[in-house]
């Protein structure tokens, strides 16, 4: 799967902006956005470093991704070429386990004012990077629904990779590519 490369803060940026335009032409404007740590939420920075957004963030993590951190430092000093046959072969583990039926779960966490916020909301777009599987949107928005089950709720993202998740998002700037990240463990560019 082909691999673009947003490492550079300022290709992550026009990226961030060309989402907005699509979402804004595609849904309008005046929703609580709920940005998904960390991904989502760099994006809904992006946006607001431009503009006033009323927002706030979910955080839902794999068991996995703290063993994945750690290794970033070993990972960084990979060559691109080496990092996008690791991240292919990652894709295939996660695509293999869920079809398999062994699907990892997902822990949701909501602050305080996040719960008060989307509580009160008439209109939620939550927000992330990429949908891989589609397990981190799916626990999101189950929690957002458990505590709004009324309001409007739309998603956006950077890129769906899979072809078949298992949700997909509303609006989406990239489908069936691989994005590198600033934050991305294999991106050589410091943040």
């Amino acid at each position: 799967m082909r691999v673009i490369d947003l490492a550079r803060e300022e290709d992550f940026a026009v990226a961030c902006q060309a989402l907005f335009d699509r979402v804004s032409c595609e849904l309008g404007e005046d929703w609580l956005i709920v940005g998904i740590e960390t991904g989502g939420m760099r994006v809904v920075e992006a946006w607001a470093a431009s503009r006033v957004l009323s927002s706030c963030s979910i955080r839902a993590q794999r068991p996995a991704t703290g063993a994945k951190g750690r290794m970033r430092p070993l990972i960084r000093r990979l060559p691109p070429a080496v990092a996008n046959i690791l991240r292919n072969i990652e894709r295939l583990i996660f695509r293999s386990l869920r079809k398999s039926g062994r699907t990892s779960s997902r822990d949701v966490f909501l602050p305080q004012e996040a719960k008060l916020s989307i509580s009160n909301a008439a209109r939620i777009l939550v927000v992330d990077d990429a949908i891989d599987s589609g397990e981190t949107l799916k626990a999101c928005l189950d929690a957002i629904n458990g505590l709004n089950s009324t309001a409007r709720v739309k998603t956006a993202v950077l890129a769906v990779t899979e072809s078949d998740p298992i949700l997909t998002a509303d609006v989406q700037l990239y489908e069936g590519v691989m994005l590198r990240f600033p934050w991305s463990s294999d991106s050589v560019v410091q943040t």
